[in-house]
């Protein structure tokens, strides 16, 4: 009956408790599980006078760590009198220890994922600043030396101007795939704009009709859940 804590739950997350002070204030500071027989005296101390009438009597909190490190701790409270199980204890440490290593998993994926953009930021910028722009460079060279040797009438105009062009369309797959790879669209646009440019461009550079159609009108907003969707 949720309906029936309500309250209590309200008073509860009011409270803020430093290490040291209270049942999980003291789980966090030594990193043992804790158990408590009567929680009156303790949820008095917290200032959460409305528990009266649900008739708490036991608490228990263990912590979920790593190492010595207490990333959070988990609180228990009942209406029976439970005395302290050491076999419980036990079950709750390990529990902790599981759910510590999930979290830390989960840091290290996150992390791990942010490099692998900032990699690949970087060698988006490294192809449309450092590659692009020499081929842009070499590109003008080769424009210019088609314009000097058609006024010459050489035969072999014909020949730069498809280096030129070479030049040209080697640009512009540097430039999409420096777009692919820092994609500043989704940021700017969203993501559904982002794929259906990606469709657009994909149509262009490999002569196949792809099309994108979304099925929701709406999709994630954040950079990093948009990013992970368009590659």
């Amino acid at each position: 009956n949720p309906g029936r804590f309500a309250e209590f739950i309200r008073a509860a997350r009011k409270a803020r408790l430093g290490r040291g002070i209270g049942l999980p204030g003291r789980v966090a500071e030594t990193g043992d599980p804790a158990w408590l027989t009567d929680v009156n005296k303790e949820l008095t101390d917290r200032g959460i006078e409305s528990a009266g009438g649900l008739n708490l009597k036991s608490a228990a909190a263990f912590p979920v760590k790593v190492d010595s490190e207490v990333l959070a701790v988990f609180e228990f409270f009942s209406d029976k009198e439970l005395l302290p199980d050491q076999r419980v204890l036990d079950s709750m440490a390990s529990i902790g220890t599981h759910l510590g290593l999930f979290i830390v998993r989960k840091r290290m994926k996150r992390r791990i994922a942010e490099l692998a953009t900032l990699e690949q930021q970087r060698i988006g910028r490294d192809l449309h600043d450092d590659l692009g722009q020499q081929l842009t460079g070499v590109a003008l060279l080769a424009k210019s030396l088609e314009r000097d040797l058609r006024k010459e009438s050489s035969p072999h105009a014909d020949r730069v101007a498809e280096i030129a062009r070479g030049l040209k369309e080697a640009q512009t797959h540097v430039r999409l795939l420096a777009r692919g790879l820092v994609p500043v669209e989704i940021k700017a646009h969203g993501l559904i704009k982002a794929l259906a440019d990606l469709a657009h461009s994909s149509t262009k550079r490999f002569e196949i009709d792809v099309r994108f159609v979304p099925a929701v009108e709406t999709l994630p907003r954040d950079s990093e859940t948009a990013t992970e969707l368009y590659r």
